[in-house]
């Protein structure tokens, strides 16, 4: 039985894509607090640790923006940088205040350099900051996402706590976000040069997931880190041949990136 859509239906060779545990093996070296591994191709959980414990999400609610942003926004609708958003204390591109640049651009430095400002820039341009946080926390409702609570645009820390998430949940953003082509087109690139929109300020961005120089099988998706929420990401491996898809979530981490890794090799070594 498929509990997701993202196979397509006239894939009949595949007559059962659950993974079967064919060893035991050991899971050593793992920091995160909060794990949860899946079969992305039928929700299959291969392995969990704290999935339903509720914790800040760091950047990887930037997910969230985007999904909401495609609802509000053309890919070349334009946006002014208002000077509030150059001013915040996180990752930034360097956006400068005044300038516009087109929305898909906003999204690349929004998904790949994680930029707050982009972040911000996008949530201010066709509502207020209050109004899109709203929409945020509407579309975690329609996914079902019961555990969700978004403060800000960017995933900054929310005060006593009030910005969090699950791993349950997370996984259900990672998979709305990667049915989206413009999202999963960009998170999977290394690299991406943006300009504004008179050509005055480039700006190079550098994919903030390094597994995608280290496994060419990785698709996306998405980091985060701040003081609460520790090392975060959500990450995706799909193996075009044999159609296996394998989501990785870890927050509260110490090594985000080994620990994906850890957990990714026990996976393919423990499944088939």
């Amino acid at each position: 039985y498929l509990q997701s859509t993202n196979i397509s239906q006239s894939t009949n060779v595949y007559k059962n894509l659950n993974l079967t545990k064919v060893r035991d093996l050991p899971l050593t070296d793992v920091t995160a607090n909060v794990i949860l591994v899946s079969n992305a191709n039928t929700d299959q959980i291969l392995y969990q640790k704290n999935s339903d414990l509720k914790v800040p999400t760091a950047s990887t609610a930037k997910l969230m923006t985007a999904l909401v942003a495609l609802d509000l926004y053309k890919s070349d609708d334009v946006i002014k940088v208002p000077y509030s958003c150059t001013t915040i204390d996180a990752t930034n591109v360097g956006l400068v205040a005044g300038t516009e640049y087109s929305f898909l651009n906003l999204m690349h430095a929004l998904l790949l350099n994680s930029g707050a400002d982009a972040a911000c820039t996008i949530s201010n341009g066709k509502t207020t900051n209050t109004q899109f946080i709203q929409l945020m926390n509407n579309k975690s409702k329609q996914l079902q996402m019961g555990n969700t609570n978004f403060t800000n645009s960017i995933g900054l820390d929310g005060p006593n706590g009030s910005n969090y998430s699950t791993a349950n949940d997370l996984y259900l953003l990672s998979k709305e976000s990667m049915k989206n082509d413009i999202i999963k087109n960009i998170v999977n690139q290394k690299q991406y040069v943006i300009k504004s929109m008179d050509d005055t300020f480039v700006h190079i961005l550098k994919n903030t997931n390094e597994l995608l120089w280290e496994n060419e099988n990785s698709a996306g998706v998405k980091t985060g880190e701040t003081a609460a929420a520790g090392e975060v990401l959500i990450y995706q491996y799909q193996e075009p041949i044999s159609n296996k898809s394998i989501n990785i979530i870890v927050v509260q981490s110490l090594n985000r990136f080994n620990d994906t890794k850890s957990l990714l090799n026990w996976t393919l070594g423990s499944f088939e």
